[in-house]
């Protein structure tokens, strides 16, 4: 059983398109049902370009943190696990 689905609306009749998602979606991941809602794309995504140049310019995690926060609110978790993994590579990259 899905829980979630998605909503189109048919172009000629004005009435909306209800389709069942391909996997269940209880507990999954927001980015998952999102891919499967309006399709993966091959595009790379421009935070990573964004932190990619930051860390080759020798920012720091702190560093990067202090310029990415948001009103004072904290980077998620995802991100920050994100550019500690840059971090990692790019260190190992040097040894």
């Amino acid at each position: 059983m899905n829980f979630m689905t998605d909503f189109l609306q048919n172009a000629d009749t004005r009435e909306p398109y209800v389709r069942g998602m391909n996997t269940e979606t209880l507990g999954e991941n927001l980015t998952t049902i999102t891919e499967d809602v309006f399709g993966r794309s091959s595009i790379n995504k421009h935070y990573g370009y964004v932190i990619h140049e930051m860390i080759r310019n020798g920012l720091n995690g702190d560093q990067i943190e202090q310029i990415l926060k948001t009103e004072g609110l904290p980077m998620s978790m995802n991100l920050y696990m994100y550019i500690r993994r840059q971090l990692e590579m790019k260190a190992n990259d040097k040894l």
